[in-house]
């Protein structure tokens, strides 16, 4: 298959990810007992120009720890306080001053715009669970307390997160639709 992907008038890149770390994944030996063709392969590549990426020698990582993966994806929103930026594509009231801050310990915090919030959060990779949710019961103006509401019927249907470039988080529901987008603020909590 690889000759055919490195010969002809569109050359392709041939590569071969040779699959020899039996400690971190699976070690597909030169001579396994279900056919030659690796063998063949290997000892071919040179010759057709192929690349041989050696998981055991060329991979610093194959399949980290499910724990440790999600720890990182934790800890890359713990620190900054999360503005709220937009609901379901619409920006929010100006200075209505709603945000959230994912603390250690699985906790989340922050405010409506007109209540504050608490509750427990989840991570799996870039799987995200909020809640429930706690607030306080203050009334406020007619616009804000139909964003608190929208805020936190989109709370409750976020399944995962995504993070952007420009360092903003969103958060999608379980059609991968952005429901919430915030951007850091990493010069600690808005008041």
């Amino acid at each position: 298959m690889l000759d055919g992907t490195t010969l002809g008038l569109t050359r392709g890149f041939g590569l071969i990810v040779h699959h020899a770390d039996g400690e971190r994944e699976y070690a597909y030996e030169r001579y396994p007992n279900y056919g030659a063709e690796l063998d063949v392969a290997l000892d071919e590549a040179k010759g057709w120009n192929w690349v041989i990426v050696d998981m055991a020698e060329d991979w610093k990582a194959v399949f980290t720890n499910s724990k440790d993966k999600d720890a990182r994806m934790f800890d890359a929103i713990v620190g900054p306080t999360w503005t709220l930026m937009s609901i379901d594509g619409l920006s929010v009231v100006d200075q209505s001053n709603a945000n959230m801050i994912f603390g250690v310990g699985g906790k989340v915090a922050g405010n409506t715009g007109v209540n504050r919030f608490s509750g427990t959060v989840e991570v799996c990779g870039n799987r995200i669970a909020l809640g429930p949710l706690a607030t306080t019961r203050r009334a406020g103006p007619p616009a804000l307390m139909a964003q608190e509401s929208s805020f936190l019927k989109a709370m409750s249907d976020v399944v995962a997160m995504k993070f952007a470039i420009d360092g903003t988080l969103d958060l999608v529901n379980a059609n991968d639709k952005t429901i919430l987008g915030f951007a850091a603020n990493r010069g600690g909590a808005n008041k």
